[in-house]
């Protein structure tokens, strides 16, 4: 099956769990016994919608990736997420980097896995007062956003690639199948694990260097490219190659990545490198070294 047959696959079993889901809720709204509707329950229905709508089903989920990450030994680097009404590409996105270079696979795991499972632990526990306790607008609300929470868990575990990037579903699969983008992404996570405590001179030129071919459209790439650059300007070699394919490439890059790209073609040009402040403790010694070359 090609990539536009999964990307129609995924659709219809998303519009099975937005069915399920509205089915659920339009289920416990024709059996609540509203008798008169009275201002609670208007408010019950109504918070659950704005919630919905503000994205706290997606702000939840991206807290589970923050969580599981951190629970397995993993920093945070950026952390966002968005409402239904942005335009932005992708409701959330949580990135982070290991603290040490050890279990990288595991820790991965963990962290792609981190954003649903919380999304269940919350959707299923509201879930339950439905069915042990009395009526109550709260009640109500509780057993609804219930439903949010369940639909957001479970769409991310299908395995797609959209065109906003995979699902978690799909990072999971790849790392469980060692696939060729997956497998760069570990390579970058096993460097920033070195990073945050070493130098560039602890970093494996293998590492960097003899990796899997992938497309050079994905995101693991152009950090692995940008990894390359670093190391090379550590070790004194031209790295004019590396920062030539990032700028080829420029039309993916983030706008902070483009920012970052000009920042290191000065140091590639031979020019005095402005340094600014990175995360990572083998990239602050870079720039520091760069930023002092006469």
């Amino acid at each position: 099956m090609n990539g536009q047959g999964k990307r129609a696959v995924y659709r219809a079993l998303d519009l099975i769990l937005l069915a399920a889901e509205i089915g659920g809720i339009v289920a416990v709204l024709l059996t609540a016994p509203f008798g008169s509707p009275n201002l609670g329950e208007y408010l019950a229905v109504g918070g659950c919608v704005v919630a919905i709508l503000a994205g706290i089903p997606v702000l939840i989920h991206e807290c589970g990736h923050m969580l599981f990450g951190s629970l397995a030994g993993m920093k945070l680097a950026s952390f966002r997420f968005s409402s239904v009404f942005s335009r932005a590409k992708t409701a959330g996105a949580t990135e982070m980097y290991p603290a040490k270079e050890t279990h990288i696979r595991g820790r991965m795991i963990c962290f792609t896995l981190g954003g649903a499972a919380l999304n269940l632990m919350v959707g299923i526990p509201l879930f339950v007062p439905y069915f042990v306790l009395p009526y109550h607008p709260a009640r109500l609300f509780c057993v609804l956003f219930s439903f949010a929470n369940l639909y957001e868990g479970l769409r991310a575990v299908i395995p797609a690639e959209l065109s906003a990037g995979k699902t978690d579903g799909a990072v999971l699969r790849g790392v469980i199948r060692r696939d060729a983008e997956e497998e760069i992404a570990l390579r970058v996570l096993t460097a920033q694990g070195i990073l945050n405590r070493k130098t560039f001179s602890e970093v494996p030129r293998a590492l960097l260097f003899d990796a899997p071919v992938v497309r050079e459209d994905l995101p693991a790439f152009h950090a692995l490219l940008f990894l390359r650059m670093q190391k090379q300007l550590w070790e004194g070699e031209d790295a004019s190659a590396s920062f030539d394919r990032l700028r080829e490439s420029a039309e993916y890059l983030s706008a902070a990545q483009e920012e970052e790209l000009l920042r290191y073609g000065a140091a590639v040009a031979g020019e005095k490198f402005t340094a600014k402040k990175q995360p990572l403790h083998g990239v602050r010694e870079l720039e520091n070294r760069l930023a002092n070359t006469p």
